[in-house]
């Protein structure tokens, strides 16, 4: 369990992280902006990383939570979102 926790902490700073950047600007700043578009896009890659390395047992706990794909080795960034 001390390994989901680490996990969680690290998808919860990434998507404060994301916070603050779209917070210092608006919607067509940030699509002319690759800088931050490249950093939302990491953030985004370290919450899927993360999301897919949670334990078999976390997941069962929370079965209504829906996370990560698995991801064939190798593809790189894999991410969904399911609905």
């Amino acid at each position: 369990m001390r390994r989901d926790r680490a996990l969680l902490d690290d998808m919860i700073e990434a998507a404060a992280s994301i916070g603050a950047i779209v917070a210092e600007t608006n919607y067509h700043g940030l699509l002319s902006d690759e800088v931050r578009k490249a950093a939302i896009l990491h953030h985004l890659s370290v919450i899927g990383e993360a999301a897919g390395r949670v334990s078999s047992e976390l997941r069962e706990k929370y079965p209504k939570i829906r996370g990560a794909r698995s991801c064939p080795s190798g593809t790189g960034l894999c991410m969904s979102i399911l609905g």
